[in-house]
């Protein structure tokens, strides 16, 4: 398994997750100075009164946290497939006008065949909806045709300057205020030819950078905004979530805390509203900017490419959604027990459109069991979309919360994480979900967990089996991996780490983009099949069904389960399955050759070994000289033992170690280029073996360098361990 330093990857409408939404090359472009201040209109209050404050309650069970729009009748879809940048920045904005009316009649635009499958398949159940006749061919025509039937019910249009792309943000935040739609300076005579009046243009008006943009928004703009939620959203996004940005007289803008420049004014206004109000949109990079907001007491709802939202925000919210309840298997020896868990649910775009196609399309859904990530909070700010998940729920499958609950957060401490923790908490129980897919800190894992409750809690990490307040604490066992060749043959390592004839519990992550249900039938097919060459039976059940078997195993009260159950199901059944594609995974290698470590036990005293934290000491354990290594405080972030085989590049070598002591840790192979990880393990008074294969790729460096291959030992940050170290092993290994 691997847990690169990345979080993970970016992720577009179509592919996965991007390192940057957008370049921000043209910024360095911009002149001129800022704007002079203007009157606005005052704002109009929302039908569903979303002005909440920092008085907000997290007592409720589950509160309203996000922006709704009333209920209404009848829907008019136009289809504005093909359109250009301009025509979609003018479409959804002012579907989002049209929309904040709140009557009993709103707009949809479809963009894609998806947006008409969900109309099709009766999500806005009620809602009676008509196609919109056009009036010209193409996207043009439905422009044309949406402007001339509704153009009157709208107070005008905000200009943007095209050469000064923030300026999309601040007219999209004014559009909401104004109850307007946003166009370019080229399409005045558009707007003209249906009586639509320009209430501002920012037209040949220059900011000077980002921040002096931004900067004159929060200023003039914020405060009439809806204190129910920010938006952070790249001005080259021209569609999708603007129409509920302005429905909802939301605030959005787009800076990054990796600009020394942009950062204070972006901690300003995330701060400037109360802890854990959401943030939807994406951000520009990742791991830092939401590691920024996180610390500042807020989560991400990731929804930069959410089409029709201001549609799916007027249907009423869910009181509770139902999924079967998941038990306990019986656990047996020489058995791997493997629970396929799924990535990048909480994207709702993802779950609007990627996810939606693997559900309608791969006849092989249900074969398996997985855990199919979601935005818990979709129950109320996309209901509809969430309830037919739940509707077409294969038995074997199960919905669980994802990363890190009811947002994504990754910095979150104090009194903001137990909010956080207790929101997250009443969402996966008004969903029904046991499991929640956790990516904070590690040292977080215990107060999340006391505080949200929850059955069992999975873990972007590796982690050993935990048990804090009541929930089952379980690591996910590899980070995102493709081909499905790849994620099979660690899956396969993962199976042998640890030479034990006791059971194995496994969570593999399945990269959401890019492995569908027919690939992880292959997999689980391919492993049932190894199985019977190393001397392994295979289970497959939900993270849920994992969490619980391990618990009870742990607790010795797993003999009298029953080895399956409606959900789970073994490796031999699957193989009774048509097969779903020819895979080539691990095979088991012959180690040989002399040890390439020089010091394996501490015979010569911790000569070639290195800590990056704690004491490392040559000692003597059982009668036996080793290393021991002690890290006395819970530390921040994972932290090491580590020493330098002479090992080449271009070769296949087996790492292995024995270890003892109290605390959990992991084999870690860094083979050069990446860590390569074996599953956590508690440790023990005995030593416990651990081995890893791993090829090291040709040129890596060499020597007692920092970049050059290592076995490690690894602690999460989890808690304080010591650690007896022996036997450290690097031998050539050949299939």
């Amino acid at each position: 398994m691997s847990f690169p330093e990345t979080l993970r990857p970016g992720r577009g409408p179509g592919g996965r997750r991007r390192a940057a939404v957008v370049t921000r090359r043209w910024r360095k472009l911009l002149c001129g100075v800022a704007l002079a201040a203007f009157a606005l209109a005052p704002l109009a209050s929302l039908a569903t009164a979303n002005a909440r404050g920092a008085g907000r309650s997290v007592g409720n069970p589950a509160p309203e946290l996000w922006p709704k729009l009333a209920p209404f009748r009848t829907l008019v879809v136009t289809n504005l497939a093909g359109a250009t940048a301009g025509q979609r920045l003018a479409a959804t904005t002012f579907e989002g006008a049209y929309n904040q009316r709140q009557g009993p009649n709103r707009l949809y635009v479809v963009w894609n065949p998806d947006d008409q499958t969900w109309l099709n398949a009766g999500v806005l159940r009620g809602v009676r909806w008509s196609a919109l006749p056009g009036r010209g061919s193409g996207a043009a025509g439905q422009l044309n045709a949406l402007l001339a039937d509704y153009g009157r019910d709208i107070k005008g249009a905000i200009l943007i300057n095209p050469s000064d792309p923030d300026t999309v943000n601040l007219a999209t935040t004014m559009a909401g205020i104004d109850d307007a739609m946003v166009a370019a300076p080229s399409q005045l005579p558009l707007l003209h030819r249906y009586d639509i009046p320009v209430i501002h243009s920012f037209a040949g008006k220059w900011f000077s950078s980002p921040t002096a943009a931004y900067q004159w928004e929060f200023t003039y703009l914020f405060p009439k905004t809806n204190p129910a939620d920010l938006v952070v959203l790249s001005p080259d996004c021209l569609g999708s979530l603007r129409d509920y940005i302005i429905a909802t007289k939301s605030f959005v803008f787009f800076l990054t805390s990796t600009n020394a420049v942009e950062e204070p004014l972006m901690n300003r206004i995330i701060s400037s509203r109360p802890a854990n109000t959401p943030i939807l949109g994406y951000v520009a990079h990742e791991r830092s900017d939401v590691a920024d907001l996180s610390s500042l007491g807020h989560f991400l709802n990731v929804s930069d490419f959410l089409q029709n939202e201001s549609d799916f925000a007027a249907v009423p919210s869910l009181p509770r959604l139902v999924q079967p309840k998941p038990l306990p298997v019986r656990a047996d020896q020489n058995t791997i027990y493997v629970a396929f868990l799924v990535s990048d649910g909480d994207n709702a775009q993802y779950v609007e459109h990627h996810m939606f196609d693997f559900w309608r399309r791969d006849a092989d859904l249900g074969a398996v069991p997985e855990g199919w990530t979601i935005a818990s909070g979709m129950a109320d700010f996309a209901p509809s979309l969430i309830d037919w998940y739940y509707r077409h729920l294969p038995r074997d499958d199960e919905m669980l919360s994802g990363p890190s609950g009811v947002g994504y957060a990754t910095q979150m401490t104090g009194t903001d994480l137990r909010q956080f923790a207790r929101l997250s908490g009443a969402f996966a129980r008004k969903d029904s979900m046991s499991t929640l897919d956790l990516w904070e800190t590690p040292r977080q894992i215990a107060p999340f967990a006391r505080v949200s409750r929850l059955p069992s809690i999975s873990v972007d990490a590796p982690v050993a089996y935990m048990h804090e307040g009541g929930t089952v604490v379980v690591g996910e066992t590899n980070t995102y991996t493709e081909p499905a060749s790849a994620l099979l043959s660690t899956i396969e390592q993962d199976s042998l780490a640890e030479p034990t004839s006791d059971p194995v519990f496994l969570e593999p992550l399945v990269d959401a983009w890019n492995l569908d249900p027919q690939e992880v039938l292959a997999i689980a097919q391919a492993l049932a099949d190894w199985g019977k060459t190393v001397g392994k039976n295979f289970v497959f059940t939900t993270p849920s069904e994992l969490a619980l078997t391990e618990e009870a195993y742990h607790q010795g009260s797993s003999s009298s389960l029953p080895r399956l159950n409606s959900q789970a199901v073994s490796g031999a059944s699957l193989l009774g399955l048509p097969p779903a594609g020819q895979l080539r995974g691990y095979t088991v290698p012959t180690a040989s050759g002399p040890n390439l470590i020089a010091n394996p036990s501490g015979r010569e005293g911790t000569a070639g070994w290195t800590d990056t934290t704690g004491t490392l000491n040559a000692q003597t354990y059982r009668g036996r000289p080793d290393i021991a290594w002690n890290v006395p405080a819970t530390e921040p972030h994972q932290v090491r033992a580590h020493t330098y085989p002479a090992v080449t590049g271009g070769h296949t070598y087996r790492f292995s170690v024995q270890l003892a002591g109290s605390g959990q840790v992991f084999l870690s192979v860094f083979n050069g280029s990446r860590d390569l990880d074996s599953p956590a393990i508690n440790l023990r008074t005995s030593y416990q073996t651990l081995t890893w294969d791993a090829a090291i790729p040709a040129g890596a460096p060499t020597g007692q360098n920092a970049n050059a291959p290592q076995l490690q030992v690894q602690e999460m940050g989890i808690g304080p361990v010591a650690v007896r170290i022996k036997d450290a092993t690097v031998q050539l290994a050949s299939t």
